[in-house]
């Protein structure tokens, strides 16, 4: 097709000069021709060449245009993230701070209270030392772990040290061939405490009974008077005997 249109314009140009073509002969017309549809055709090829080119460009003008909006979407999208981001710090770094505030003054008042804490155990009356030390230590330990919160330390330390002693008071607790030191002498016994009102030993053999004085922090007997009642407060404590008032030194039960 592209041949015929340029044939046609060929003829057309040597139509318009026949005088010219007159003069000619037949080979020096069709070499005419013939050059003259070459320059066409090339003339043809690079407009073909640019309509291709320019088709292709304003594909990658579109693709282009796609990717600035892209990148200016991105762009958008990332400042409110930023912002985002700084907002978060922001606030973290405002928790930490209260946090480090928080930890600066409870945990001085956490540590005098497991101070308070053991002392008093010290002053209390001597039953199960050993278990009541290990738990002080856990709860030195505690305070001594910057990792925990203040909030974590002080419900440990209420749950793991105060409610514990607490309870203590409101127990009525039996040991068994306890070994204590009575007048020099290493000596089986059976302990009694009644909260934290007072702790009773008895002899095995049951014919010596005594009471804890916390003025002078030592055992000391009982008057034979009152055996009576302390033996029958001690059944009670085994469970080989009912319930029932009984009259010690200290009250009654």
């Amino acid at each position: 097709m592209i041949k015929r249109i340029l044939w046609a314009t060929a003829l057309i140009a040597f139509v318009g000069s026949g005088s010219a073509l007159a003069q000619d002969n037949p080979s020096e017309v069709h070499g005419k021709v013939s050059k003259t549809i070459a320059t066409e055709s090339k003339a043809q090829e690079k407009a073909d060449d640019w309509g291709y080119d320019k088709q292709g460009m304003m594909i990658e003008i579109r693709d282009l245009k796609y990717r600035v909006t892209w990148k200016q979407y991105r762009q958008k999208k990332y400042k409110v993230y930023n912002e985002g981001v700084k907002e978060a710090i922001k606030n973290l770094q405002f928790s930490k701070d209260e946090i480090n505030k928080l930890r600066e003054q409870i945990d001085p008042y956490l540590e005098e209270v497991v101070d308070r804490l053991e002392a008093f155990i010290k002053n209390d009356l001597p039953f199960q030392p050993e278990e009541r030390q290990r738990r002080i230590d856990a709860l030195r330990k505690v305070l001594n772990n910057y990792n925990m919160q203040p909030s974590e330390k002080l419900n440990y330390i209420v749950s793991n040290g105060l409610k514990i002693e607490a309870d203590y008071g409101k127990m009525i607790e039996h040991q068994e061939d306890v070994k204590l030191n009575l007048d020099g002498v290493d000596t089986k016994v059976n302990i009694m405490r009644i909260g934290r009102i007072s702790m009773y030993y008895m002899t095995i053999d049951r014919k010596q009974i005594g009471m804890y004085n916390r003025a002078t922090a030592k055992w000391e007997p009982v008057p034979e008077s009152q055996l009576k009642e302390f033996k029958r407060a001690f059944d009670m404590a085994l469970g080989k005997r009912a319930a029932e008032i009984v009259e010690l030194p200290l009250g009654a039960i």
